[in-house]
């Protein structure tokens, strides 16, 4: 029984072997009986590029940059240039990449950043009066404002300045009328005077400081 069932085995096994070996042989005679013509291989052209035979640049892609031209068009003068670097069309479709010739340009950089622009305080000075009274007219009335040496700032009514100055008035006059004898200290009193004399007005007239 055992026998009987193997034989039938063993034929079906042989016939499959046979089916493959057939197919296998037949696919092989078909592709070595296959013109030449009908296959078109990717290979590389006479410019470097790949692109299968009969078959040019998309007609929207001629125009691109660094595009290749089709069959018939004119080479551009850029691709006779010395040192010029080529990329195929096809990366630089796929990568959006886009190549011109190099030229020299100055390098323009802007930088912005933010600061505070104040008033250099070395050359700020505060202004105060020593004696009490009241500004009538300001000369300067703005904070930073430049101004040079022995120029009048503001005018100021103090009456108490008014009272010193009279009484100094009173004493200088006094000292004129009744000269009499020299002070020891008579070298100090006489360039008190003549500062005092100074700070006045010619006419020795009380005025507005």
């Amino acid at each position: 029984m055992t026998g009987r069932l193997r034989k039938p085995l063993v034929t079906f096994a042989a016939l499959l072997l046979v089916l493959g070996l057939g197919g296998a042989a037949g696919w092989w005679l078909a592709m070595r009986s296959m013109p030449m013509g009908d296959v078109h291989p990717v290979g590389s052209g006479r410019n470097g590029t790949q692109g299968s035979k009969g078959m040019g640049t998309a007609p929207d892609m001629q125009g691109m940059r660094g595009m290749q031209p089709a069959a018939g068009q004119r080479e551009p003068s850029l691709q006779a240039m010395p040192g010029t670097v080529r990329i195929d069309p096809v990366r630089l479709q796929r990568t959006g990449v886009r190549y011109a010739v190099a030229v020299r340009e100055p390098l323009v950089r802007t930088v912005r950043a933010e600061g505070t622009v104040t008033y250099d305080e070395e050359r700020r000075a505060a202004v105060t009066t020593k004696v009490a009274g009241w500004i009538e007219r300001l000369y300067v009335d703005k904070p930073g404002q430049p101004v040079r040496r022995g120029q009048p700032l503001l005018e100021i009514y103090s009456p108490e300045l008014v009272s010193t100055a009279r009484e100094l008035v009173l004493a200088l006059e006094y000292a004129d009328r009744a000269p009499g004898e020299p002070a020891p200290d008579a070298s100090r009193e006489t360039a008190l005077r003549d500062a005092a004399t100074a700070a006045l007005s010619p006419s020795r007239l009380v005025e507005s400081a």
